[in-house]
């Protein structure tokens, strides 16, 4: 009897697979793709005149809010600056970055205090870090300290914070509270370090930064505590969704936490930069948009942040 014989034609079809699933892998990274505009980048040139953010024009009491990309965000508020999770690397570990940077670190100018939200690579990026021209205070959660360079240790106070502790600047309360994410830097799915999410907050005023969170409790909880005016949430890196919504919000899952929140607006965040699971950069935005416009939520999306000027 004879037996069949794979023919070598399969085997040399294997073979290129393989040989080619490195490239597929890093394309999907981004790595062979250039860098563009932030509005390509973040999916905002497909979004249709009737679902584009209105306005954003921030009263005298609110925060003036810039985007760095990802997480990443300058907050100024009653003359203290603020930078959460800043990235302006042009990879996090084997992810490259899709949008153009808008600045330089060095460009950002004085910084009051850096609020960091977990040790995860894509948010404590440390040659960013290294490259802030000054900064007062850093901090994150208690515990992730062990992260830092000892550059970044020389140039800030270092506060580590537990949920619940607060850190005052002047005017502005900045008071830890829960994320429901993974803090370690390695381990993605579980870790004795906690994620934190901030509440940044003066007399006329409270902002609500989330970090990376999945959905939990912690939402009503804020809402009913803090009672924030405005928050900004993540939107992307949930796919595939049945593992990640314990860790990252989907854009619907964003839409429903600023309804339970109760805050008069949304900035959208975590989205248009890196690659951090399987969907695209650019594929949030456009859901979040529309799943907002249906249930009247109003967002806004923030300028770039711009070079200071002495």
């Amino acid at each position: 009897m004879e037996i069949d014989r794979p023919k070598r034609g399969g085997r040399r079809l294997w073979l290129l697979g393989l040989l080619l699933l490195p490239g597929v892998v890093l394309h999907q990274l981004g790595w062979f793709r250039e860098m563009r505009p932030w509005q390509e980048a973040s999916g905002f040139t497909a979004l249709p005149a009737d679902l584009q953010p209105s306005p954003y024009t921030p009263g005298p009491d609110e925060a003036r809010i810039a985007w760095l990309g990802h997480a990443g965000f300058l907050i100024e508020l009653a003359g203290v600056r603020l930078l959460t999770d800043p990235n302006l690397s042009e990879q996090t570990t084997i992810s490259r970055r899709v949008m153009l940077p808008p600045l330089r670190a060095q460009e950002l100018g004085p910084i009051d205090a850096v609020l960091l939200s977990h040790s995860h690579y894509d948010h404590l990026d440390l040659p960013t870090l290294e490259q802030l021209a000054a900064v007062e205070t850093l901090i994150l959660p208690d515990g992730s300290e062990r992260f830092l360079s000892q550059a970044v240790r020389l140039k800030s106070r270092v506060v580590g914070l537990q949920v619940g502790e607060e850190h005052r600047i002047g005017p502005v309360e900045i008071v830890a509270v829960p994320a429901v994410h993974n803090g370690h830097r390695f381990h993605p799915f579980s870790s004795t370090l906690h994620a934190l999410g901030y509440v940044i907050r003066t007399e006329h005023f409270s902002l609500f930064f989330a970090g990376d969170t999945g959905w939990g409790p912690h939402f009503t909880a804020i809402r009913e505590q803090y009672r924030p005016d405005a928050v900004i949430l993540p939107i992307g890196g949930y796919l595939p969704y049945f593992v990640l919504r314990h860790y990252h919000l989907s854009p619907e899952d964003a839409v429903r936490a600023a309804e339970e929140l109760g805050v008069r607006y949304v900035i959208p965040g975590h989205f248009g930069t890196f690659r951090v699971a399987f969907d695209l950069p650019e594929s949030p935005l456009p859901i979040f948009a529309r799943v907002a416009a249906n249930k009247g939520v109003v967002w806004h999306l923030p300028p770039m942040a711009t070079k200071v000027t002495q």
